[in-house]
């Protein structure tokens, strides 16, 4: 019991011992000053070390930057500035050389390059959406001989083989199409059979391969046949044309020399008619009265006072021929030249001596 009370006053006395002698470091040592570069408050004169370092220090006195952080911590309370260097990029830490004055971080990761592991490696691209660093990547059609294979800004493949084209050589040239062979996707040609349109792009459906326009009246995946109502060979000779009517089976064309024929006798019908319409119109103007008068008989129980007179059919006047004067102006607008025979052909007097005679005749 006395040996338990004993020990426990010498723990209280060692306890409160160190209190003192702690506080009389402190006190009396300037530890802030002194001993800790001004990033703690806290030290231990016996132990010559600080605890609680501040300002992204540490070690024993305060004295070094923490990770991440470059400067001298034994200058300034300040001293100590990150590191530009993305945890992305590289491990985070960096070291500062005070001669030229220039920061260079430490383990750039894979891909990355320069002081700051700013810059992207051969092989490698920037993405302009968060500035890292990615792999070429060409689909497995980029030029491997070429360093790099694509454009460190963007990542654009320089060179895609097997007729492959794109930023990163994923899909097909213009003109063809993705296609199967043992199990691998090639590009093959789009097959249209020479009757694509010229201004057709794509040519055909970048998966199936089925042309997407076809000329030449042709039709089908390939454009290898004739559209509904046409025929032909649409692959070969390439004359697909429009389908004629079926004639009847004993229906013998006409040849050229029946046409020929035809055309000539429809002709000559043709002809004569016309000249028969002409001969007409002549036939009726010779016949015609050329005096413009109509020729009547005037009764009289005389046959000595018997005349012929002449009736102008516009005013209705009776005129007989001995009162017609030479040079008279007609009713058609000719002149009289002389009476009797000049004024009517021999038919016309020929007609006035019958009507003449069966007047008399009559009268008789």
């Amino acid at each position: 019991m006395a040996g338990s009370l004993l020990s426990a006053v010498i723990t209280i006395l060692v306890f409160a011992a160190h209190l003192v002698f702690s506080f009389h470091d402190n006190k009396i040592f300037d530890c802030y000053e002194k001993l800790c570069n001004r990033h703690s408050y806290k030290c231990s004169r016996r132990l010559r070390s600080c605890s609680n370092c501040q300002d992204f220090t540490h070690g024993r006195y305060c004295h070094l930057c923490k990770e991440g952080f470059y400067g001298n911590a034994t200058r300034s309370k300040d001293s100590c500035k990150r590191c530009p260097c993305s945890p992305l990029k590289s491990n985070g830490s960096c070291t500062h050389d005070e001669i030229s004055n220039t920061v260079k971080c430490h383990a750039c990761k894979v891909g990355y390059a320069g002081d700051h592991c700013e810059n992207c490696t051969s092989g490698y691209y920037k993405d302009l959406k968060d500035e890292l660093c990615r792999p070429c990547y060409c689909s497995g059609h980029g030029n491997e001989s070429l360093k790099p294979q694509c454009d460190p800004i963007g990542g654009r493949c320089y060179v895609c083989l097997h007729r492959r084209a794109g930023n990163n050589c994923e899909h097909c040239l213009d003109g063809h199409y993705l296609k199967k062979v043992n199990g691998t996707e090639v590009c093959a040609p789009c097959n249209c059979n020479g009757n694509e349109h010229p201004l057709a792009n794509p040519v055909c459906d970048m998966k199936s391969g089925m042309c997407l326009r076809c000329v030449k009246n042709a039709t089908g995946i390939n454009c290898e046949t004739c559209a509904h109502g046409y025929e032909g060979d649409a692959v070969v000779a390439k004359n697909c044309s429009l389908i004629k009517p079926k004639l009847p089976g004993n229906y013998k064309r006409p040849t050229k020399y029946l046409i020929v024929g035809l055309t000539t006798v429809l002709s000559i019908i043709i002809f004569l008619l016309l000249a028969t319409s002409m001969f007409i119109v002549i036939r009726r103007r010779k016949t015609r009265d050329p005096l413009g008068f109509v020729t009547v008989s005037m009764k009289s129980t005389d046959e000595d006072d018997y005349n012929i007179a002449w009736i102008d059919p516009v005013t209705g006047n009776p005129i007989h021929h001995n009162d017609i004067d030479v040079g008279m102006p007609l009713a058609n607008g000719a002149l009289a030249e002389s009476v009797g025979e000049d004024y009517c052909d021999e038919d016309d007097l020929g007609d006035s001596h019958e009507r003449e005679s069966r007047d008399t005749d009559r009268m008789l």
